[in-house]
Formats: structure tokens, C-alpha cells, sequence
């Protein structure tokens, strides 16, 4: 595993650890002492322990050799920090006449975390720093031990030290590794070489000045519905979880009856939801009356000797004409038993005589033609 990878999977740890740990705030900066700018006058590093080199942002590195990557093993170059010579790493060194150190400048921005990667060079077996962190506003000072037991044959063994605050630090501060010198060594021993030595910013707690609502829906006639959860979009906190509404119920709509017609079907009353348009109580169909009362206007019964008519067929519901008035025939005059006498209407079939004064005339053509009658037989009998 070589420093670059353990580096990024220091990072994502970093990130996780903070997001997992400390309260909502604002997206937290990782940074990383510049242990890399580091100018030493061989280029592949430097393996004394007796001088001070300072980096570009002005972190000093006493009584420390100064490693650098590279492909081989070569002292002072350790494939372990880099593939090359642009990556540096101090080793402080554990004599206790000149312990090892690394000072940060005065930092900015707080912290909240501090993340170590080490690992040893030499066959050195008690490693131990003291990792001290200085609030310069408040004075306060925080330490902690770092402390391993490495046997010889775990040389380039990568270690990772994580130190949580438990109360963040939001001001300038400053960062100082001290090696412990636990063999209490007059020579060069215990020498510990950090790889990275990273810290998350500690941003001040964030406002919420910046919400939205998350997940609303509104309540059905039947269904639930949510307030929806308010969340703030800077920092992602849930600030409330919201709330259930209760299904409204339906709004219930009377649907009137239709009456059916003669020609068209009728329904009855019913009811539905004006809100969501459901069918509460479903509208039966009334079938059409199809013109089931009539009566028959104008219907005269013919006589023996006038006309007679059917009538015209109307419905009583709707008024319509369903069929048309027909005449009817005159019946003319029965006489079944030959009495003179028509036996449907009763009047009489005989012919009634002549007026008085027509008789004279009658009579005296009746005589004329009888006496004719009388003449022609007298002459057939003198023949």
C-alpha cells in the first residue's frame, strides 16, 4: 500500500468520520501539513538529525531527518512515502538529548479532528509522540499519547491515529509532535516518520438560514397526507419531521332524480364526492314510460246512414299523437226480421203516402189507365 492511496483513503475516512461524529455544520475543510514543500540541499531528502527545515506555509521540523519517496529503498528515500522524490516526510528522531519535533504555524479556521499517518524506516521497536493541540484564544491546551509497539520486521507498516475534539476548537490554534523517546536513547532511536498529518476545519455551527420542505403531500378524502420534513440545504440537518394529516373524509353531493319520460329513461337520486368525484351512492336507471297511458280523443260510432270516426290515439303522460282519426263507414239500414223497421236505429222502411193535395191527380191517372185496361180486354173479346 504506498502513501498515495493510504493518503486518499485517509481523506474519505476523514470525511466519513466527520459527517458521522460531529453535529450538523457546515461542510467541514480538510487540510494537510506541507510536509512536501520541504527543500533539502540533496534532492532525494536528508538524513541527518541535527538540523531545522521549514516548510512553505511555515511548518518547522526540528531534530528530524527528512525522508522522500522513491522507487527502491535507498536511505533517505522510502518507496512507502511516494513513487519519487517530490513527496517528503519528516522522521523524528528519538534521542533524548535532541528529540524530534514538528511545529505548526499559527492555523486558522479551528479544528475538529486530527488524523496521523505514520509508520517506521528502521528496525526501532517502542514508538511514542505526544501530539499537542494549543487553542490560542482560550489557552487551553489538549494532549494526547501516540504509542505503538512495532516489532523489528514491521518496517514500512502504514499506522493511522485519529483524534476527535471532544469540544471543536473554532479559532487559531497550533500543532506540535513531540517525539517521547520512550528507550531514552542516546542515539539516534524510537524514530517515528509521519506520512500526512491532516485536521478538519471546525466550521462554526451552521444557521439553517436556508430551508426546504421534503416528502409534503396533501390529505386525499380517503388517505393520509404529511407536512413534509424541513430540512436545511446548507448542512443537510433534518429540523423537524413533520406532521400527519388525516384523510379529509368525502364532501358529500346529493345528484337528483330524473323523472324518466316517455321517450327517454329517467335515474334515480344519488351521491358522489364534489372533492374527488367519487361515486358514493350510484344512479339506477329508470326505464322510459313508452307512452303506457292513453286516451282516445273525438271517437264517434257510426250510424245506419251517417259516418262515424275512430278518434285520434294521444298520450296522457307527454300529449303526443300516437295515431291518427279514421272515418267510419255509415252502416246502413238492418231489417232482419221484415218489419218495416230498421233494427239497429227503429225507423220505420215503409215509404209514407203522397200530400192531400196530389191524391186527385193520382187517381184520376189511375182511373184513366184502369179504363184502358178495361177497353183493350173488350175488344179482345169481339176479336
Amino acid at each position: 500500500m504506498n502513501r498515495i492511496f493510504k493518503k486518499g483513503l485517509a481523506l474519505l475516512v476523514a470525511c466519513v468520520m466527520c459527517a458521522c461524529l460531529l453535529p450538523a455544520v457546515a461542510a467541514a475543510e480538510v487540510n494537510e501539513a506541507d510536509f512536501d514543500t520541504i527543500v533539502t540541499s540533496n534532492a532525494n531528502g536528508d538524513s541527518s538529525y541535527t538540523k531545522t527545515f521549514t516548510t512553505a506555509n511555515g511548518w518547522t521540523v526540528a531534530n528530524s531527518a527528512i525522508q522522500a519517496g522513491g522507487t527502491t529503498v535507498m536511505n533517505p528515500q522510502f518507496p512507502v512515502i511516494g513513487p519519487d522524490n517530490s513527496h517528503k516526510a519528516p522522521c523524528l528522531n528519538g534521542k533524548v538529548s535532541a528529540p524530534g519535533k514538528v511545529t505548526s504555524p499559527t492555523l486558522t479556521g479551528g479544528i475538529s479532528k486530527l488524523t496521523m499517518n505514520y509508520t517506521k524506516m528502521f528496525t526501532d521497536t517502542k514508538l511514542s509522540v505526544t501530539i499537542t493541540i494549543t487553542d490560542l484564544t482560550t489557552g487551553e491546551v489538549y494532549s494526547q499519547i501516540v504509542a505503538k509497539e512495532a516489532p523489528k520486521d514491521e518496517k514500512y507498516t502504514i499506522w493511522t491515529y485519529e483524534w476527535v475534539l471532544e469540544a471543536p476548537i473554532t479559532g487559531d490554534f497550533t500543532i506540535e509532535v513531540l517525539n517521547n523517546c520512550p528507550s531514552a536513547a542516546t542515539s539516534n532511536k524510537d524514530r517515528l516518520t509521519i506520512l500526512d498529518l491532516l485536521w478538519e476545519s471546525a466550521a462554526a455551527p451552521c444557521q439553517h438560514s436556508n430551508t426546504s420542505v421534503v416528502g409534503a403531500a396533501d390529505a386525499g378524502c380517503t388517505t393520509e397526507g404529511h407536512t413534509g420534513k424541513t430540512v436545511c440545504t446548507d448542512c443537510g440537518e433534518t429540523l423537524s419531521e413533520g406532521t400527519t394529516i388525516s384523510a379529509l373524509g368525502h364532501n358529500e353531493v346529493t345528484d337528483e332524480a330524473k323523472d324518466p319520460s316517455c321517450t327517454e329513461n329517467g335515474l334515480t337520486a344519488g351521491k358522489h364526492c364534489d372533492r374527488c368525484n367519487e361515486t358514493l351512492v350510484a344512479q339506477d336507471e329508470v326505464p322510459a314510460l313508452n307512452h303506457a297511458n292513453t286516451t282516445v280523443e273525438g271517437a264517434v260510432d257510426a250510424g245506419c246512414t251517417t259516418e262515424g270516426h275512430t278518434g285520434k290515439t294521444v298520450c296522457i303522460d307527454c300529449g303526443a299523437t300516437l295515431s291518427e282519426d279514421a272515418p267510419i263507414s255509415a252502416l246502413g239500414h238492418a231489417d232482419a226480421d221484415q218489419n218495416d223497421v230498421c233494427d239497429t236505429c227503429g225507423e220505420s222502411l215503409v215509404e209514407e203516402a203522397p200530400a192531400t193535395g196530389d191524391h186527385g191527380v193520382l187517381a184520376a191517372v189511375v182511373a184513366l189507365m184502369m179504363s184502358a185496361v178495361a177497353l183493350v180486354v173488350t175488344k179482345r173479346r169481339v176479336a
